[in-house]
């Protein structure tokens, strides 16, 4: 499946295991994660991570995150909205977007 195989892609260039017992959405939700992989494909892309707080705080991560993958070349329609992250209102677009980042990279 797409999830999984994204999942250990972003471990591989994160070099960091990730919980695989949870669901998708929830191992990314706070968005640590995902700053921390775009770190490593455009280095000190991301200044600031909020590594504590609930779902207002981490929409912060999950912006900074679309805005480093928009500008690394992800396009428009497919980058996916934090709030689809962080409520899991559109996991799909999630999964699209980290998709096409790995295409990029």
């Amino acid at each position: 499946e797409l999830k999984t195989q994204l999942v250990d892609w972003i471990e591989a260039v994160v070099g960091e295991k990730l919980n695989k017992n949870e669901p998708f959405e929830k191992v990314l939700k706070d968005g640590i994660t995902l700053c921390k992989l775009m770190n490593k494909i455009v280095p000190g892309g991301i200044k600031k991570i909020v590594m504590k707080g609930g779902n207002f705080t981490w929409m912060e991560n999950l912006q900074a995150v679309q805005k480093s993958m928009r500008t690394y070349g992800v396009p428009e329609d497919e980058l996916f909205q934090p709030i689809d992250l962080c409520e899991a209102r559109n996991v799909k677009a999630v999964v699209k977007s980290l998709a096409a980042l790995a295409r990029l990279v």
